[in-house]
């Protein structure tokens, strides 16, 4: 499979497209086909070598991502193969600017039906920023106020799935 990869830190000239091997779906992860990937600052930061989070080189960029499931590892129950999903690969933000990417499994969702998969890839981080950003609403307080809290869904369950209530 075609990934684009960083075997050196530094400026956007070090991203290579390189073929390497298609990875396999461990325990509670996804495989992918990867239809869509967004695009972010964090992304820069780690091709720079100047992100909080350190994944090994070479590695593939990009977190952001929407796709069909292909494949699930054992214990993986909310997603099946040929699902729609979005979301986010690892807490390394790494793996999504491939043709397919590994992600956990309690990082993605289904896609929302309302949204093509490219605009479900632009979704997933800023949709954790803003319910990072906004911890004491919930779904049932952004319906209430009027706002249209699809996108947010992921952001929202992630945060539920770590414990997050907004009271901290």
């Amino acid at each position: 499979m075609r990934a684009i990869r960083v075997h050196q830190f530094g400026a956007p000239d070090v991203l290579t497209l390189d073929d390497i091997p298609r990875p396999v779906p461990q325990a509670r992860e996804v495989l992918v086909r990867v239809a869509a990937a967004g695009v972010g600052p964090w992304d820069a930061w780690i091709r720079e070598g100047r992100s909080k989070v350190s994944p090994p080189l070479p590695l593939v960029l990009g977190s952001d991502i929407a796709g069909v499931v292909e494949q699930v590892g054992a214990e993986v129950d909310s997603v099946v193969p040929g699902d729609e999903i979005y979301g986010v690969t690892n807490e390394q933000f790494c793996g999504g600017y491939a043709d397919y990417a590994i992600a956990k499994a309690g990082m993605i969702a289904r896609k929302p039906k309302t949204l093509s998969l490219a605009e479900s890839a632009t979704v997933p981080v800023v949709a954790v920023t803003a319910c990072t950003a906004a911890p004491a609403m919930t779904a049932a307080d952004l319906d209430r106020e009027g706002m249209d809290c699809r996108m947010l869904d992921l952001g929202l369950t992630f945060r539920q799935s770590r414990g997050v209530t907004g009271k901290e």
